[in-house]
């Protein structure tokens, strides 16, 4: 699993989202955030936050850890999870289990193969 962060500019409105199969279970994880539409001139082009994976993934299980990976590091899960034993409500918990839950969601999506 290779996981790349970078800003990127493109001259097209890029999208949020998206998985890619490039065949033999490896796949491509794309997402773009804080998109930002900037102008010179006649020239429109748009920043955006992006981070890239490229991974193997033979199970739905690791096809959610995978989308759970690009954003959190197993170190930050950890951390999560010992916030949320210690306090339920923590915001960044609950915003931490929202993301999962939705990890869980796109991994039916997309990986349901498995």
């Amino acid at each position: 699993m290779e996981i790349k962060r970078m800003t990127a500019e493109m001259d097209y409105v890029p999208v949020d989202f998206q998985v890619r199969n490039f065949g033999n279970s490896c796949f491509e994880i794309m997402q773009n955030k804080n998109v930002v539409r900037e102008e010179s001139g006649e020239r429109v082009i748009y920043k955006a936050e992006t981070t890239l994976q490229t991974a193997i993934i033979t199970t739905k299980s690791e096809g959610v850890v995978a989308l759970i990976r690009m954003v959190y590091s197993q170190d930050d899960e950890f951390a999560l999870i010992n916030k949320g034993i210690s306090d339920p409500v923590n915001n960044d918990y609950i915003r931490y289990r929202e993301y999962v839950n939705w990890c869980k969601e796109q991994a039916n999506i997309y990986f349901s193969e498995f």
